[in-house]
């Protein structure tokens, strides 16, 4: 992998484990997921991990997304496209996202 393929920061999203959690990660993996990397790929997303976390923990879902560098995170943020990918959400789930934007340091 070049240089040019590094990611420099990951966002991870996290949504939380409740009685009333409704989430259809079929729709996730296959729908949604592919909608926002369809958008975001041109600002600098390079790949998205989805994970399920034991049961035993606070969160349900758990998806990172490495990005070239927190610049284009926001950029991807700043496309009018977004909005979209954010209303999508509801499709998901009844759990409102958690963004954690991070910069890799080491």
């Amino acid at each position: 992998m070049s240089s040019d393929t590094q990611p420099g920061a990951l966002v991870t999203v996290l949504y939380k484990r409740t009685p009333d959690l409704k989430f259809d990660m079929d729709y996730y993996r296959d729908k949604h997921i592919p909608f926002a990397k369809s958008i975001w790929t041109k600002h600098g997303l390079l790949r998205v991990d989805i994970t399920e976390p034991e049961s035993d923990t606070e969160f349900a879902v758990k998806t990172v997304m490495a990005w070239k560098d927190l610049d284009a995170w926001k950029a991807a943020l700043a496309d009018a496209e977004t909005k979209g990918i954010m209303g999508d959400v509801e499709r998901v789930t009844n759990a409102p996202p958690i963004f954690v934007p991070a910069k890799i340091v080491g």
